[in-house]
């Protein structure tokens, strides 16, 4: 594998890794945003259950274990909340990543898009030539012949005499 071909290649596989942890930082933010709805609605069940027994006066043990309850999930939603930054915050990271992978990509395909144009350019200058070398051989041969059938040399033959001589199959 050439070095450049290596190169497009890495820098195609940066692009699809960088996508893959977008794709990967999503689902893990999606994840902890599904945990803190759940989390926030069992923290309300839990208000609820504790607002109700301080309503009926329960007793203390039952006061602490509700209060147990709203507190432990109190402190899980504030975990994930932190959770949730941390993962928004590898999303835009990751999205950042794929943002620069991508400039490079374009850039390789550009180097790529003015490696095939220079090759090409070089190709028509070649052919250019070779048709330069073509035309004056035929021009010589017009001249040889115009020279043989008429006795006289001309310098210069028009591009009307070339091409009536090449119709004529004069040359």
């Amino acid at each position: 594998m050439s070095q450049e071909t290596a190169t497009e290649s890495s820098v195609a596989d940066r692009v699809a890794s960088a996508w893959n942890e977008v794709i990967r930082a999503s689902g893990h933010h999606q994840a902890v945003s599904d945990e803190i709805r759940s989390t926030t609605r069992y923290l309300h069940e839990a208000h609820r259950a504790a607002h109700r027994a301080r309503e009926r006066s329960a007793g203390s043990e039952e006061l602490r274990q509700v209060d147990a309850t709203v507190s432990a999930a109190h402190q899980k939603l504030t975990a994930l909340q932190a959770d949730q930054r941390k993962a928004e915050i590898a999303v835009a990271t990751a999205e950042i990543a794929h943002g620069h992978a991508g400039k490079m990509q374009e850039q390789v395909d550009r180097e790529r898009a003015s490696a095939d144009y220079r090759t090409l350019l070089a190709e028509w200058s070649a052919l250019i030539d070779a048709n330069r070398d073509l035309l004056n051989r035929v021009i010589g041969a017009a001249r040889g012949e115009r020279h043989w059938r008429s006795g006289k040399a001309h310098d210069v033959l028009t591009a009307a005499e070339v091409e009536s001589l090449v119709r004529n199959g004069l040359l």
